[in-house]
């Protein structure tokens, strides 16, 4: 699993008030992994919160390879999608990732807590990404 933000379509972990931010999650599921369903949580950093009413911000749903998804659920700053083994590959895409959009709302300095997936049918197969510090200037 693993996370980045984006800005402009370039990779940063250094953000200016009022950015709105590009969240990828990357969720790779191995073949030998349990087929079924699996939860993606991302916990976004206090200093970001999560856009949900794009075309009203004017931001692009993405394309059929790299679209934007909708959480399935939101809680405050945490972010739940809900996907199934071999949804990053399809007959025309050779990978796919989670994509979502945040706005910076505060300065400071934070961390983002790894993000997780989790198989729905066995809750201790499971794998994280890597923390993430942020700058807000």
């Amino acid at each position: 699993m693993t996370r980045s933000y984006l800005v402009n379509g370039r990779p940063t972990n250094s953000l200016n008030e009022g950015d709105v931010v590009s969240v990828k999650l990357d969720p790779k599921i191995a073949q030998s992994a349990i087929d079924g369903g699996y939860q993606v949580i991302d916990y976004l950093p206090s200093g970001l919160k999560p856009i949900t009413q794009l075309y009203r911000q004017g931001l692009s749903g993405g394309s059929e390879c790299d679209p934007v998804w909708y959480p399935s659920i939101i809680e405050n700053n945490t972010v739940y999608f809900s996907i199934w083994k071999g949804f990053n590959k399809t007959l025309r895409c050779s990978s796919r990732t989670l994509n979502y959009y945040a706005r910076v709302v505060s300065k400071g300095s934070y961390k983002g807590n790894p993000a997780l997936i989790q198989s729905l049918k066995d809750l201790n197969s499971l794998n994280i990404s890597s923390e993430n510090l942020l700058e807000i200037k």
